[in-house]
């Protein structure tokens, strides 16, 4: 069978596109990654330890800067209207910030609040994917809105760092987490996990907690063994859902590497547009799942993930191994306390 032509048009804009791409990829080496992060990169402490200033500050202003889509400031790219946004210093966290300074970034326009009725920094609250889940992305140069209060981490030059997964967050309660965290690492430096909670505290804040099984392997182009199918044993927590809708709403990787008739639970939390699952294995005779390896960040019983890390900045008190019968019943527990405070 003969191969179909491509127009000569259509084959000049596929060779710009590719171009483009790897012209880009070649002048931002340092702004988008897909390699999984470290332990070290993940690590609230190191950050830190790394910063040169610590600042909390309120966005006063912003002062439209010429387009120029090739413009970009060292290691952070800047694209979709550049603006310079200029700070008033609020708090010295750590390091001397002026009193006053500016930086560039760009406008987020209606995408700067989350569209939802939550707090902006609700996400600091609870215990999910800022506390727990880290990927490498694209350094872009940060936005800002005017009249917010911003922490923010900067290097000797004044320039924000790039942290993996985190833009400069949101200040918007005085009791806020993240930022109590931040003063604590300050203090104390050798305290790499301020804040204390329990894996009920965790499971709590999940989206869907669910038992699966692998039921189905295939052989796959590179002669790997892989998922094909899975089922849902039993959800407890959350509201129904189906595997088909797993896959499509969390991006869930059908193509693990298999081992037949594995059990997983399956801890699926949400942040904003963000839905990851954090997915343990499960011993199917005892019934046992094992958090130290999440807890210790050691991988130890984790599905892996090649493109992002799981790792607790939690003191997480109590028990590491669990039952499914007593995760069962801290869920019960914790739905019971929901209904008294409504």
């Amino acid at each position: 069978m003969m191969a179909r032509s491509v127009p000569l048009e259509l084959s000049a804009r596929l060779i710009l596109i590719v171009l483009t791409a790897f012209v880009l990829a070649s002048n931002s080496a340092l702004a988008c990654t897909t390699v999984r992060p470290t332990a070290e990169d993940v690590s609230f402490q190191s950050w830190v330890a790394n910063a040169h200033r610590i600042t909390l500050a309120r966005v006063t202003g912003m002062t439209k800067l010429p387009t120029q889509p090739s413009w970009h400031d060292d290691t952070l790219t800047l694209y979709k209207n550049p603006y310079k946004f200029s700070f008033s210093t609020t708090e010295r966290i750590k390091g001397d910030a002026p009193e006053r300074f500016d930086i560039n970034g760009f406008d987020y326009g209606s995408e700067a609040i989350p569209p939802t009725n939550e707090p902006v920094d609700a996400e600091h609250f609870g215990l999910g994917l800022f506390w727990t889940w880290f990927h490498g992305h694209c350094r872009h140069t940060p936005a800002f809105v005017p009249g917010s209060m911003v922490l923010l981490f900067q290097d000797a030059d004044g320039r924000p760092i790039y942290l993996y997964g985190r833009n400069p967050a949101l200040i918007q309660s005085p009791d806020n987490p993240w930022i109590q965290t931040i003063r604590s690492l300050v203090r104390n430096p050798g305290n790499a996990r301020p804040r204390i909670a329990n894996i009920t505290d965790f499971l709590r804040t999940a989206s869907h907690i669910l038992i699966t099984e692998t039921t189905k392997c295939a052989i796959d182009y590179e002669g790997r063994n892989r998922v094909q199918e899975r089922r849902i044993i039993e959800q407890l927590w959350g509201g129904q859902i189906s595997v088909p809708e797993l896959e499509k709403k969390y991006q869930w990787d059908v193509w693990d590497d298999c081992d037949l008739g594995m059990q997983q639970l399956m801890i699926v939390h949400s942040r904003g547009y963000e839905m990851q699952s954090l997915r343990l294995r499960t011993d199917a005779r005892t019934q046992i799942v094992d958090f130290s390896g999440f807890l210790d960040g050691t991988d130890e019983g984790i599905v892996p993930d090649t493109r992002a890390r799981w790792a607790s900045q939690i003191d997480f008190k109590g028990p590491r191994r669990w039952t499914i019968a007593e995760i069962k019943s801290a869920l019960r527990q914790a739905r019971s306390e929901t209904s008294s405070h409504n």
